[in-house]
């Protein structure tokens, strides 16, 4: 019985070939689609799940009042929490780079020539990284790798960098021109799925013979540039943990800050997808584009899975007389549940079989949409297999379920009779109706959401953000050494004609800044804002500031916090009626003497993504000491006039070179740095886009196949009609007719599911293009015009074939 039921359905496969290509290759593209998806999604989630403690590793984050929720501690809270809480900590790992953009490394081999390299993946780490952390060590012994000070480790991709095919061990590293740092060890390259990465691990014992001149900074509870996590024991919780942190935030932090302080922990597990810092050690990803993602994934293989039906549901009314006939020669309504089921589980089967080596042909153009390098090993991830494997199989009973029930239902003398009476049966109808209805929603709103998506995108980047960022090259420079070569060349790079101005600063404007506590005379405490340290002079004029009171930062404030420039949010949040009056406004410092005064209002900028509003800010002008020197200059910003941009370039690295022979002259421009916020949003509107482009295909696939059965069925009807006078665009509209009318109710019913679906996305960001009511007329008469030639192709081979021809049909 068994092998009679797959020769028919082989045979019924077989004898209508281009139905049977529709449904497999439309069912193995959604198929595929969905699982690369759901593989990426996966991706996303399995971030730092690789450290076999993970359950138990946490990161202490910060919440300085309204101003800062970071990421980042003060240097001594690792330490200091173990030691205060053993019975709860059983270990903790500190991670700090000097807050600067990238650190210089040297090394000059016995024989050939030495290399000078910018490294920005430069941490300093505590000793007990590798018991918290699971880094395989290739060489070196984990347990006491960095024990001593000057001691560094680093990865394979680095020692083959640096060292080639020699032992990396022993050997010596020039860090920043000034301390030689000895390798005792090798971990193997990183794994893309870390909320950080590093390319070098400095011991922390290192960190005074660094920070010989001023040990304090290593000391102090105020700053907090150190990323801490902690290993909690065994049968600690997190809670227990935190309920300490009120009180060790008052007997540690410095007094005008820790009134503001509060601790708190964040599961490892949890950083990647679930955390926006201030002070991030790596830009993570949003949980929600997950859901995107997710959602996505399902709404492909949705459609296809429409498709799938639709042509299942609407085929098995031609096997109608098959049905009749096997019931009068004594079939049972099982054996016919049996034979339908079986052909639809062998039609799915096959989509199932074609959908993994489509899914590993698509697998790099998803990579290059996604910017991931995902691997697609389905027996390492059984879970996703399983998956699959269920979907094929709910679609195959579904598609195979409706119409053996509908039809071994019938009477053998009612299905005898011909099609005419079953088309009379309402229930098929509705349903292949709503079925393509629904493909139709889906579809509209993926489009609908890809051109708000690429809208917002293109808005975030072409936004008036107060900086003039085009033309704006930046450096990172040196961290030791540089404040006493910065005139000169400051000098040198203004005398090209082509370079306006140049400033030092902290970091990169528009993408990143500090917080400080300042304290505007008549205030009775200080004040947690956004701000900026400024070494350099000109800091407006070289971002394009406009200033809209006093002068810029000058040659003339040379004292350590001697000015400061406002933005108008300052202003207006503080009380000064108008910029004017905010000039010469002093500041005071904690014991409450004269510190710095405002010596310039600029208008409001966006110093930070658009996702946040403009609050009040200050650029403090610093010193040229020590500790601006080591603190605060980390980059170097130049304005050069547009079409001149090679013959500056040039002119810049022969400068510095001159003057920075052992440090490389590395440089981008502000403008490519400040677009790169908005990568998870152009990720999402690089997918929507693709997937949306898929389902069109898939809804259209689906509707030429459902469009060429349905004419097949009025083949006789048209020739009749034909014979009658009926011309060919008559015969085009009425076959058109019901398609127009499911178009126009999915598009009534996407409209409000995709505008409040794009409502709630936009949510997220401080500044947003607005919902564009073109997208949804655009995307209307997109979808229509693609179904109308889909459905035309069909109907416009039936209205114009020869009435003799169909009137012997059947």
């Amino acid at each position: 019985m068994l092998n009679n039921y797959v020769l028919v359905a082989l045979r019924h496969l077989i004898r209508h070939k281009g139905y049977t290509a529709i449904n497999v290759v439309g069912l193995a593209l959604g198929l595929a689609c969905f699982v690369l998806m759901l593989r990426y999604v996966q991706y996303e989630q399995s971030y730092d799940r690789q450290h076999s403690q993970a359950d138990r590793i946490y990161r202490i984050a910060e919440v300085a009042g309204d101003a800062e929720e970071a990421a980042s501690v003060p240097l001594p809270v690792g330490a200091t929490v173990r030691t205060d809480f053993p019975h709860l900590v059983e270990h903790a790992v500190r991670f700090y780079d000097m807050q600067a953009p990238a650190l210089v490394l040297h090394y000059e081999p016995p024989t050939g020539t030495p290399v000078r390299f910018y490294e920005s993946r430069f941490f300093f780490a505590d000793s007990t990284v590798f018991s918290v952390f699971d880094f395989p060590f290739v060489q070196g012994d984990p347990a006491t790798a960095l024990d001593a000070p000057q001691a560094l480790v680093l990865t394979e991709a680095m020692a083959e960098k640096y060292f080639g095919d020699a032992d990396p061990l022993g050997q010596t590293l020039r860090f920043e021109g000034t301390l030689d740092l000895e390798v005792t060890g090798v971990v193997a390259d990183l794994p893309e799925n870390l909320h950080f990465q590093f390319d070098f691990l400095a011991s922390w014992s290192t960190l005074p013979t660094v920070y010989a001149d001023n040990p304090s900074l290593l000391e102090g509870w105020a700053w907090n540039p150190a990323w801490t996590y902690v290993l909690l024991q065994e049968q600690a919780t997190p809670a227990t943990l935190e309920a300490q942190f009120p009180a060790f935030v008052q007997k540690y932090f410095h007094p005008v800050i820790r009134d503001k302080v509060s601790l708190y922990l964040q599961p490892l597990t949890d950083i990647h997808l679930h955390s926006n810092l201030d002070f991030e050690i790596a830009p993570n990803s949003d949980v929600t584009y997950v859901y995107l993602f997710q959602a996505v994934a399902v709404l492909i293989l949705l459609i296809a899975g429409i498709n799938f039906l639709n042509l299942a549901t609407a085929r098995s009314v031609r096997r109608a007389r098959e049905v009749g006939l096997r019931k009068v020669l004594g079939a049972r309504r099982s054996q016919i549940l049996r034979q339908f089921l079986g052909e639809a589980l062998l039609t799915a089967g096959l989509g199932f079989v074609l959908a993994l080596p489509l899914a590993y042909a698509l697998l790099p153009l998803v990579n290059g949409i996604a910017g991931t390098a995902l691997t697609l090993d389905l027996l390492a991830h059984p879970s996703l297999l399983l998956l699959l494997f269920g979907a094929v199989t709910v679609l195959g009973l579904l598609s195979g379920l409706y119409p053996a029930l509908f039809l071994s239902g019938f009477q053998p003398a009612v299905v005898l009779k011909g099609p005419l009476r079953l088309r009379r049966q309402a229930a098929p109808t509705l349903l292949r109706r709503g079925l393509v209805t629904a493909q139709f929603i889906i579809t509209l709103v993926l489009i609908v959401s890809t051109l708000q998506i690429y809208q917002q995108v293109d808005f975030l980047r072409s936004a008036r953000l107060g900086i003039k960022a085009e033309q704006v090259i930046m450096a990172p420079v040196p961290q030791e050494g540089f404040g006493e070569v910065y005139p000169s060349l400051r000098e040198a790079w203004l005398s090209h004609a082509h370079v306006t101005a140049t400033t030092l600063t902290q970091d990169i404007l528009g993408r990143k800044h500090d917080t400080c506590a300042v304290r505007p005379e008549g205030f009775d405490e200080a004040l947690q804002v956004k701000c900026m340290w400024v070494p350099g002079d000109d800091f407006a004029k070289t971002f394009g500031l406009s200033l809209e009171a006093g002068s810029d930062l000058e040659e003339e404030h040379t004292g350590s916090g001697s000015a400061v420039l406002v933005n108008q949010a300052f202003v207006e949040a503080y009380g000064w009626e108008e910029p004017g009056k905010a000039i010469g406004q002093p500041f005071l410092n904690a014991q409450g003497n004269p510190w710095t005064k405002v010596i310039g209002v600029v208008s409001d900028f966006h110093f930070a993504s658009l996702r946040q509003a403009v609050e009040p800010f200050v650029a403090v002008h610093t010193g040229d000491g020590w500790t601006a020197q080591a603190l605060f200059s980390r980059y170097v910003a130049l304005r050069v006039e547009g079409g001149h941009v090679p013959d500056v370039l040039t002119h810049l690295q022969a400068q510095w070179q001159a003057r920075l022979p052992d440090t490389p002259f590395a440089y981008f421009f502000l403008q490519d740095n400040l677009a790169d916020l908005y990568r998870n949003e152009e990720t999402l509107g690089r997918v929507a886009g693709t997937f949306s482009g898929l389902a069109i295909f898939l809804a259209c696939l689906g509707l030429l196949g459902l469009t060429a059965f349905l004419t097949e069925e009025r083949t006789k009807e048209l020739g009749i009609r034909k014979v009658l006078g009926a011309t060919v665009s008559g015969l085009l509209a009425l076959l058109t007719r019901d398609f127009l009318k499911l178009l126009l109710a999915a598009f009534f019913l996407a409209t409000p599911l995709a505008y409040f679906g794009l409502r709630w996305w936009l949510r997220s960001f401080a500044y947003d293009a607005g919902i564009a009511w073109w997208a949804f007329l655009l995307a209307g008469v997109f979808t229509l015009s693609i179904a109308l030639l889909t459905v035309s192709y069909q109907t416009f081979r039936a209205a114009t074939a020869d009435p003799v021809r169909s009137l012997r049909y059947e």
